[in-house]
């Protein structure tokens, strides 16, 4: 339930920082319009223009510094805790089938083992 609780976040925020660069150049382009209606004045033009390209910079700042980052870092939180309560089940199972202690160790040893290679 965690996971897919999740997993259904990351992939929401990874969608919005998708489409994040893309509302950024859709509002430089109605900027660059905005400008084209005011071309006789050219100071205008030198401001509207630097204007709609900050736009372009905050969908993709927006989309790279933040959204996407914390998509991974949701994916990680959840691979993480789905790897400790497998490790957890796998102790209590084994206590349950009284498996020796040293043996519990072993297996959960190498459980630790594996996970902290990949």
């Amino acid at each position: 339930m965690t996971e897919r609780q999740g997993e259904a976040d990351a992939k929401t925020l990874e969608v919005a920082g998708g489409v994040a660069p893309t509302i950024g150049i859709i509002g430089t382009v109605v900027g660059l319009i905005d400008v084209l209606r005011q071309f006789s004045n050219l100071q205008s033009v030198g401001y509207g223009i630097g204007t709609a390209f900050v736009s372009t910079i905050y969908g993709l700042a927006l989309a790279n510094l933040l959204l996407l980052p914390v998509a991974h870092r949701i994916r990680a939180q959840v691979a993480e805790n789905f790897e400790r309560q497998e490790l957890i089940m796998e102790g209590v199972l084994a206590i349950v089938d009284s498996v020796h202690p040293a043996l519990i160790r072993m297996r959960l040893e190498c459980f630790l083992r594996t996970s902290n290679e990949s």
